[in-house]
């Protein structure tokens, strides 16, 4: 029945951390596990992508891990995990037995693993059910990979796209009001000369001509010619 819910799980499942957290909550019941997460591994590096009791974040295993080893969509199972103390922290209340499962092999791995709290918490056939599980899984969790994959690349060409064109938003904008204030900036100097010239013809005008008539109109009109000046 388990093996039944999981294949559905796999085939309605249109994401890999739905398809994960899914299949995690089905297997809780049937494993009795303490810790899992699902890992990744290319050239060397270990990378956790999901874990119940843990950080997603790089994983370091020693060169002579047994994961190292693993056989194509295979289990091994350790009733020490002393012989696995790089997967001592996906488990917060330590673990005594632990499955490992290969589910995917491409360009890189994808690894299950499942920690129980007991020295004999796993039996030969979580194994063999783990094993016809990882058949199952291998097409559909990698298929979920990759989309997860584009689809971040996606994401990231979509951002760098809209920052491109907000960047020649702006400069076209900033283009825009450069002409005509350029244009603008360019006309108040020459009227500030010409009204400079205009200013020094009336200040002539005031000195030759002492005019009442012209004081009264310099009145009227508000005007200081020497602080405008």
């Amino acid at each position: 029945r388990a093996l039944v819910d999981c294949l559905q799980i796999i085939t309605a499942a249109k994401a890999l951390e739905a398809l994960w957290r899914g299949l995690t909550a089905r297997l809780a019941p049937t494993l009795g596990y303490s810790a899992a997460a699902l890992v990744r591994v290319e050239h060397d590096r270990f990378r956790i992508l999901f874990a119940t009791h843990a950080a997603a974040g790089p994983l370091e295993v020693p060169a002579a891990s047994p994961l190292r080893r693993m056989r194509k969509l295979r289990s091994l199972q350790f009733y020490d995990t002393s012989r696995l103390p790089e997967l001592a922290g996906l488990s917060p209340a330590g673990a005594r037995s632990v499955i490992v499962t290969e589910v995917y092999r491409g360009p890189y791995q994808l690894l299950t693993v499942f920690l129980h709290a007991d020295e004999q918490g796993f039996g030969s056939w979580h194994v063999e059910f783990l094993d016809a599980l990882a058949a199952s899984l291998s097409h559909s969790i990698g298929h979920l990979q990759t989309v997860s994959e584009l689809s971040e690349a996606q994401t990231q060409l979509m951002h760098a796209e809209r920052l491109a064109a907000i960047g020649q938003l702006a400069a076209g904008v900033a283009h825009e009001i450069n002409n005509p204030v350029g244009f603008v900036a360019s006309n108040f100097r020459a009227l500030g000369d010409y009204v400079a010239d205009v200013f020094t013809l009336v200040q002539k005008y005031r000195q030759q001509h002492d005019g009442k008539g012209l004081a009264e109109l310099e009145q009227d009109l508000d005007l200081d010619f020497d602080s405008m000046i």
